[in-house]
């Protein structure tokens, strides 16, 4: 895919994820009240952000795991920062965690992940997303698809 195509991505993107609402400081991850948790950490780092804001560099400067963030979010929040994830994993050389991260996060649960956890937290992130949103989620998991081994 070109750098034109991946504009094209980033415009649908933005399109797409046009009228998704912040979830509130409140609804940001299942956060503890241990200030050293991941949970603490990421609700830190997204608290009273827009999705707009958020990039792999901030992300890496954040004191957040880059392959590990994305299983303490809400599934609101995660629903909400969705557009920054997939605009970043488009880059797959310089955001390759990333890129692999949200590649799993939306590939389709195995019959195994169906039976645990991990089944029930990829069900319970994809809810929030309309029709519009998985169209273009399903476009940029394509582009990642080819590109990742």
């Amino acid at each position: 895919m070109s750098e034109l195509d991946r504009a094209d991505l980033r415009r649908e993107i933005q399109f797409s994820f046009s009228g998704r609402v912040y979830p509130g400081d409140d609804h940001i991850t299942r956060e503890t009240s241990d200030e050293s948790s991941e949970h603490h950490r990421v609700a830190q780092f997204f608290r009273g952000k827009s999705w707009h804001d958020v990039d792999y560099a901030s992300l890496l400067a954040g004191d957040i795991d880059p392959s590990g963030f994305l299983y303490v979010l809400s599934p609101e929040a995660f629903a909400y920062f969705m557009p920054a994830f997939l605009r970043e994993a488009l880059d797959v050389n310089s955001a390759p965690e990333l890129a692999e991260t949200i590649h799993f996060a939306l590939s389709a649960p195995s019959e195994v992940e169906m039976q645990s956890s991990v089944g029930k937290w990829k069900q319970d992130h994809m809810a929030p997303f309309d029709e519009q949103e998985l169209t273009i989620i399903h476009k940029v998991y394509r582009y990642l698809d080819a590109r990742l081994d």
